[in-house]
């Protein structure tokens, strides 16, 4: 008989207790997004994809037809000795029978009279001790007594080898033995010199991970906003791809527009020129932009959720046309406070990985299908004080997925509830008529994505800046209202190494080498 595990929280914080001090690496499943090919549902007709708050991988399946009797059929893509469920839980009634291998039936309920339907999914059903193989876990939507009718069953995501941290742990990608690399040198916070058309000097655009398509000032802008920036001039290969793309923000005036038409032309990153890549020309411009152009590096070839209507960006572009071997880009970033020696500078690299800038091995995590860099699930601890005792929150916070932004300046941004959360965790100061915040000075947060090194990372949460006298200060994370996603930024990803590969939908992190070494380049082979 398969028995229902523990709740997740308490069986996180059972593993806590043996911790102790040391604090090894925490492991987490494999999870199985609601559009996987190994998940179906039945009657088809009935289920429909939708984004609602706190969905991971391309949105939750909701089951918006008839409820009688509706199923989900999931097989295993791999051996597990565990399946956890998660989904939407309804006041209006739900009950499901889950079977496993066609026996073995439990029922559990999704039911909740309180919930207001705008929570993000919790663990609707778990099963442990299942023998070691692929199942297949079958899942009937039934009349919940407790209403007299069929509740609206959902599935955002599957998660299996919750329980086999071994069978669950990620794999590296490979990288080939004749892999070249071309670098940059990179200005503050991920700007980038490129060579468009063919002319000099280069633009200087920020690598934004946080953007699916790119615009640069070029020599049809005749806006204010362009006056002083390198512009792009088209070279001898420049075609027009006869498409307008346009950006509002704010009241969505001049001042506040960006337009651009999509072109083809050359890109020369460092030594590698690829002669033809899309990208948006400007014509208009707000005033004060700091840097000539914005060139994304989102995924948009690379993004399982559906056709966006994106183009694919330049590093895409380069690897499909055999350019470079892998479609990575990795930054080396220093924030100047590093005190390197002469020559050790920040690099850009494509084509894969420069073994002289990290040492150890590089922690390889996994991605969602979006377009964004966003790891579904992780466990997040948070501890007020070096003497205080290791909070385990993953199951308290709401929204579980975190965004890695090379265009966010800020250290953390938490959607509302979590926000709440957060502060409550760490016994905060207020909040005052602002609505505002102190927080313990030695407040921390650590992370696990469950990679390949199954490493942690801690970080401060607080500006120890502006203590008080009384050691509390001013958060250094913030309230970031609506969003879905937790979203990390340059303060983060600066302490690492970081890379972001398209084609195994990972992104690496090692610890910086800020030696000597680090003045030269050469590419890491695996």
């Amino acid at each position: 008989m398969y028995l229902p595990a523990r709740s997740l929280a308490d069986a996180r914080l059972a593993a806590l207790a043996a911790l102790a001090a040391i604090f090894p690496g925490i492991s987490g499943g494999f999870t199985v997004f609601s559009t996987d090919s190994h998940i179906t549902y039945s009657p088809a007709s009935s289920w429909n994809l939708l984004g609602e708050p706190g969905s991971t991988g391309c949105g939750s399946q909701f089951l918006l037809g008839p409820r009688n009797n509706a199923t989900v059929t999931f097989t295993f893509p791999q051996s597990s000795t565990s399946w956890q469920w998660w989904g939407y839980q309804r006041s209006d009634g739900g009950l499901a029978q889950v079977c496993v291998d066609g026996a073995n039936c439990l029922d559990f309920s999704y039911y909740n009279a309180s919930t207001n339907g705008s929570e993000s999914p919790r663990l609707l059903a778990t099963l442990s001790a299942l023998p070691n193989t692929m199942h297949t876990i079958t899942i009937t939507n039934v009349e919940d007594p407790a209403v007299n009718q069929y509740g609206q069953m959902t599935v955002d995501r599957f998660i299996i080898d919750g329980s086999n941290p071994a069978s669950a742990a990620a794999v590296a990608p490979t990288f080939p033995s004749d892999t070249v690399l071309a670098t940059v040198p990179l200005n503050f916070s991920y700007h980038a010199p490129l060579v468009l058309g063919g002319h000099q000097p280069p633009v200087s655009v920020l690598l934004d991970a946080g953007a699916p398509d790119g615009w640069v000032v070029s020599t049809f802008c005749t806006s204010a906003g362009c006056a002083g920036h390198n512009e792009y001039v088209p070279g001898p290969d420049f075609r027009n791809l006869s498409k307008m793309d346009t950006e509002a923000y704010g009241n969505g005036g001049p001042d506040e527009t960006f337009v651009s038409w999509r072109v083809n032309d050359s890109l020369s990153f460092g030594d590698i020129t690829i002669p033809s890549t899309t990208f948006g020309a400007a014509v208009q411009v707000p005033s004060g932009q700091s840097v000539d152009g914005n060139f994304g590096i989102a995924k948009s070839y690379f993004a399982q959720c559906g056709n966006s209507g994106n183009y694919p960006n330049f590093i895409e572009n380069m690897f499909l046309q055999g350019i470079i071997k892998s479609p990575v880009i990795a930054f080396y970033q220093l924030d100047g406070t590093e005190g390197v020696p002469a020559g050790v500078v920040s690099q850009g690299a494509i084509g894969g990985l420069d073994a002289n800038k990290f040492t150890g091995e590089v922690d390889w995590i996994p991605m969602g299908p979006q377009e964004m860099w966003t790891n579904p699930s992780s466990t997040r601890i948070v501890q007020a004080s070096p003497s205080s005792p290791l909070i385990d929150a993953t199951e308290q916070f709401t929204h579980p997925a975190i965004t890695f932004d090379t265009g966010d300046p800020g250290l953390l941004g938490l959607p509302h509830n979590d926000w709440l959360t957060l502060m409550s965790l760490l016994g905060a100061q207020g909040p005052d008529t602002s609505g505002n915040y102190l927080i313990p000075c030695n407040s921390s947060m650590t992370w696990n994505f469950a990679g390949t090194q199954l490493r942690n990372y801690t970080f401060n949460l607080a500006d120890t800046s502006t203590n008080n006298g009384l050691g509390f200060c001013k958060p250094a994370a913030n309230d970031a209202g609506n969003t879905t996603n937790w979203i990390t930024g340059v303060p983060f990803l600066d302490q690492y190494y970081v890379a972001f590969h398209y084609g195994a939908n990972m992104m690496g992190f090692a610890t910086r080498n800020l030696g000597a070494s680090a003045a030269m380049s050469a590419p890491y082979i695996s």
